[in-house]
């Protein structure tokens, strides 16, 4: 006897208590139903369509070994059919689809057959893309959802190899099933990663938003339309008016700048959106100009460069979009601003205590303590939110991110405070080692009751098979690990210092790759890794499993360096140089083995994108603005190990002269020949630039401190652009050196005495000391320079076996050549902390 369910039907408001039988839409191998494709006239929702019954017709295959019929044509209800898309037979069942908005979709059956039936629309309807993330695609998502629910079938990464499919006797649906969901949010977009990988995960385009990107005062007076006809539009800068090619600011006082601004959103919105986005430009700076100083009667202090941290500027820039806003609401009824919260709009205004209801906010800043400061402000449309999760611009770079629980915490935020849609920065850079993030937070857009450990499982499972508890483990270790943060305090990405280079970056991925990755971790993770690839035999799941080995390889070769350099920092040796390097040209080795495009970027693999298609100098940088890799990664080993250099341990002697030592820029005073020459090294240990050979050798006699360099590729007549610096003190903590910097073509070097500090800083004392001379051969760029120190200006003269402190420099017009370079470098301002040991024989 076959099973009769009970089933309370809540279907279009109509509830129905119901006795039906179950339906089976395949068993062992075989089906009675066929998967019959709607007719649409618009053609590339039919083409969706079509791939949607592709994919189930293969789901269903997979699962259950039957393979039903796809019938694109007309059907004549012979069987049971499988119906994808608006089309007579679902309207006879009562689905009428002109009452569906948005990604809402439904899943009905009639007792006999399915009906898979949603929004189905482009997004204008004079839509000429064929990029399906420009069409409401309701019905394609009513076929994944059937497909995840029935078919057992997980998305856990793009592409055919990314669909995973659980084995099953059969597949019952009820005969009365009726399900119709609208998601909450109406977006979720970022980079698109494919159809059914991103319809299946809930990540929908924007499709109602007219967005810019971030920012639409640039696209509305641009520098290409605007620079030369009217420069009085852009704002004036120290004197200039500004036309930045990519970030270019403006006089917002003025009336025809804003009345373009204006005039763009109303042609952006006529286009078909439902909203549109409103934002000043990019790395906000603020006209100097009288009017700008003094809009809306709100004097501002500071303006330009000064101005952007001047929050009279953020209120201003409220007031002139509230009222465009105002306006907008007559000129288009209906329709949307959404105006971004970034920058100097980055807090909530002063003056206004509730928002018009056309208005939705765009935060770039969203943590608890955000939203309770928009709780002072009334903003009844709601918000939406431009989050920084994800991107090889952070500090971890090409490594994970963000834990599941993170994402949890994050949805359940946005949820209760009233976020409608959702733009992911940076996601999908590391398919591999984030994928169950990934899929986490695309299944907690639709659930955010689920526990995001279970949802971990669920991938688990889905993806690796039977490898399944070798990658739990692997991703337990990891999430564990990327849980472990150096600080709470996260990266301000509405700070345009960031933009502009002015501000200091303190970069702490050498500490963050320290403190999650220890060899240890890297080698546990490694073991369940080749646990899972052994335990495999499943073509797909080796393919996923070559997707996370080649990410975290990188990880392991990248994470390894770290631990060799803090090892190198404490006790430098030759020994520890050589592992370094060696560590080094592993990582080169298997950054250069990955296979790239003609421009340079890294290929797909398998249907993979591999870290977001970098291009491989990004990589082995390690990323952009916080993520460059710093120290080991750029040092040119060849040099240093040829001639015996280890870095932050250099020492040089100084024999002692008996007689006078002649300064005529010659190396022809008998004490130079004891002295042993060292070769100087790039400023910043840039092995990709080109190495200029200079070297130096120290000696003294009873009155004076002498320094000779040896000078290459010195252009004789432009001899004031070489020079020779020398910092020289008696202590190590600097407290009494002083920096005497001086070209060739001078007599004597100037005197600055070190103020100790973070970074280091020089005062010039105002006189100029000692005597530097230097002789050579213009023809070849050969040449000698000496200098004289007096030791006078010290306050003692060295014995035999004192040690002082001090570096040398060369400055010519093709870089900077220093002795002892700072190996723990963070900004240019850090360039000269770095001395070495002075030994008076």
């Amino acid at each position: 006897m076959q099973k009769v369910m009970r089933v309370v039907l809540i279907f279009f408001g109509i509830g129905l208590s119901v006795n039906a039988a179950d339906l089976t839409i395949a068993e062992n191998g075989k089906s009675n139903y066929r998967i019959v494709v709607a007719q649409n006239a618009n053609k590339n929702v039919r083409k969706f369509s079509v791939m949607a019954a592709e994919l189930l017709h293969k789901c269903l295959k997979e699962s259950t070994g039957a393979s039903l019929p796809v019938i694109l044509d007309k059907y004549d209800g012979s069987a049971p059919a499988i119906f994808i898309g608006n089309c007579p037979a679902a309207k006879k069942a009562g689905i009428n689809t002109s009452l569906l908005k948005g990604w809402t979709y439904i899943i009905k059956s009639d007792g006999k057959n399915l009906f898979l039936v949603g929004n189905d629309a482009p997004r204008f309807a004079n839509e000429k893309s064929r990029h399906y993330s420009r069409y409401y695609l309701g019905s394609v998502k009513a076929v994944v959802e059937f497909a995840k629910r029935y078919c057992g079938t997980r998305f856990v990464l793009p592409g055919s190899n990314g669909i995973a499919v659980k084995k099953q006797a059969k597949i019952v649906i009820p005969a009365n099933l009726a399900i119709q969901k609208t998601p909450s949010f109406k977006y979720c977009s970022g980079r698109g990663k494919g159809l059914f990988y991103d319809i299946g995960n809930n990540f929908f385009s924007a499709l109602c938003y007219g967005t810019y990107g971030g920012h639409s005062h640039d696209k509305a007076v641009s520098v290409k339309e605007y620079r030369k006809s009217h420069p009085e539009y852009f704002a004036l800068i120290r004197g200039k008016r500004n036309s930045h090619r990519t970030r270019p600011q403006h006089c917002l006082s003025n009336p025809k700048v804003q009345e373009l601004i204006y005039q763009e959103l109303l042609s952006h919105v006529d286009k078909g959106y439902q909203w549109v986005q409103l934002g000043q430009s990019d790395g906000f700076l603020a006209c100097e100009c009288e009017k700008c100083r003094n809009m809306y009667g709100i004097k501002s202090k500071y303006a330009g460069y000064k101005g952007r941290k001047d929050p009279t500027w953020g209120e201003k820039l409220w007031i002139m979009h509230i009222k465009m806003a105002k306006r907008f609401a007559k000129d288009r009824p209906g329709k949307k601003l959404v105006i971004l919260a970034y920058g100097p709009t980055k807090n909530p205004p002063k003056s206004i205590k509730k928002f018009p209801d056309n208005i939705i906010i765009e935060l770039c800043k969203y943590s608890p303590e955000d939203f309770a400061q928009w709780k002072k402000v009334k903003v009844p449309a709601g918000f939406t939110t431009y989050i920084y999760n994800w991107g090889f611009y952070q500090a971890e770079g090409f490594t994970p991110k963000v834990t599941p629980e993170f994402c949890k915490k994050q949805l359940k935020l946005f949820k209760d405070n009233n976020v409608k849609g959702i733009y992911r920065c940076g996601f999908g850079e590391l398919l591999g080692l984030e994928g169950p993030v990934y899929y986490v937070y695309g299944k907690l857009l639709e659930n955010i009751n689920v526990d995001p450990q279970k949802l971990v499982d669920e991938y688990c499972h889905a993806a690796f098979g039977k490898a399944y508890k070798p990658m739990k483990d692997f991703y337990t270790l990891l999430h564990k690990r990327i849980g472990m943060k150096l600080d709470s305090k996260e990266a301000d990405w509405n700070d345009n210092d960031l933009l502009s280079g002015a501000k200091d970056l303190k970069h702490k991925n050498m500490k963050l790759l320290l403190l999650r990755y220890p060899n240890k971790t890297v080698s546990k993770l490694d073991k369940y890794l080749a646990q899972a690839e052994k335990n495999t035999t499943d073509k797909k799941v080796k393919i996923r499993l070559k997707l996370v080995r080649t990410e975290f390889d990188y990880l392991k070769y990248t994470a390894s360096l770290a631990e060799l350099f803090i090892n190198y920092t404490r006790k430098p040796s030759l020994n520890l140089l050589r592992k370094l390097d060696q560590a080094i040209k592993k990582r080169d080795s298997f950054i250069a083995s990955l296979k790239i495009y003609k421009n340079g970027r890294i290929a797909n693999s398998n249907g993979f994108t591999i870290f977001s298609n970098a291009k491989l100098k990004t990589l082995s940088a390690g990323g952009r603005l916080q993520a460059p890799l710093k120290g080991p990664f750029l040092w040119d080993f060849n040099f240093y190990l040829k001639h015996g250099i280890v870095p932050n341990s250099r020492v040089i002697k100084a024999p002692k002269s008996i007689k006078p030592i002649v300064l005529d820029g010659k190396a022809d005073d008998p004490v130079w020949k004891k002295a042993k020459a060292q070769y100087l090294v790039r400023l910043y240990m840039d092995k990709n630039k080109p190495m200029i050979y200079t070297t130096v050798k120290v000696a003294y006699d009873k009155d004076a401190f002498y320094v000779l360099g040896t000078y290459d590729q010195v252009d004789s007549k432009k001899l004031k652009l070489d020079w020779m610096f020398v910092f020289l003190g008696t202590r190590q903590d600097k407290s009494k050196s002083f920096m005497f910097p001086a070209r060739l073509s001078s007599k004597s070097p100037g005197r600055w005495k070190c103020t100790p500090g973070t970074h280091d800083a020089y005062k010039s004392t105002g006189s100029s000391v000692g005597q530097i001379r230097c002789s050579g051969s213009p023809k070849t760029g050969a040449y000698t320079v000496e200098m004289r120190i007096p030791f006078k200006y010290f306050g003692k003269t060295p014995s035999k076996g004192d040690v002082w402190f001090g570096n040398f420099k060369r400055r010519c017009a093709k870089g900077d050549f220093i002795w002892e370079p700072n190996i723990f470098l963070k900004t240019w301002r850090d360039r000269y902390q770095a001395m070495g040991k002075i030994i008076f024989q």
